[in-house]
């Protein structure tokens, strides 16, 4: 774990553009009080952002993660069975749907967090791959 943490301490001082636009969002309780860290081990996983409290992580993705869609999946039902919910953007949509994407985010932190329902909710609120707006699935 001690190689975990240091890992993510040095992916904390190499932010891409794109995590520092959400991270500005997202720090010291700014955003309606909740409390985020960044690059956050949950696991052998590290998180690019999650909200303990409310059990959320936001992942964001370049264009690279085209290619890992199976270890992403992985990853996801990983962080599903510690009842996490997991958000998936794209850069571009962080980039130029920042209002709907602080929208999904806000959604997934006030679905109540039953335990019976976090797989559906995490279906719900995920985001589908390389879209430039968001979408909410049934």
């Amino acid at each position: 774990m001690a190689g975990k943490v240091r890992f993510a301490r040095h992916l904390r001082r190499r932010l891409t553009e794109t995590e520092t636009l959400l991270w500005e969002k997202l720090r010291n309780r700014h955003f309606f009080g909740y409390k985020f860290r960044r690059q956050h081990p949950l696991g052998k996983w590290i998180a690019d952002f999650a909200c303990l409290e409310r059990k959320v992580v936001i992942e964001l993705d370049g264009s690279y993660h085209f290619f890992r869609r199976k270890k992403d999946a992985m990853r996801d039902r990983a962080m599903n069975m510690e009842e996490f919910i997991v958000l998936r953007f794209s850069n571009i949509q962080v980039h130029e749907s920042m209002e709907c994407v602080l929208g999904t985010i806000k959604m997934a932190l006030e679905v109540d967090l039953d335990a019976s329902s976090y797989r559906y909710r995490t279906e719900k609120y995920m985001m589908q791959d390389q879209s430039k707006t968001p979408t909410i699935r049934p």
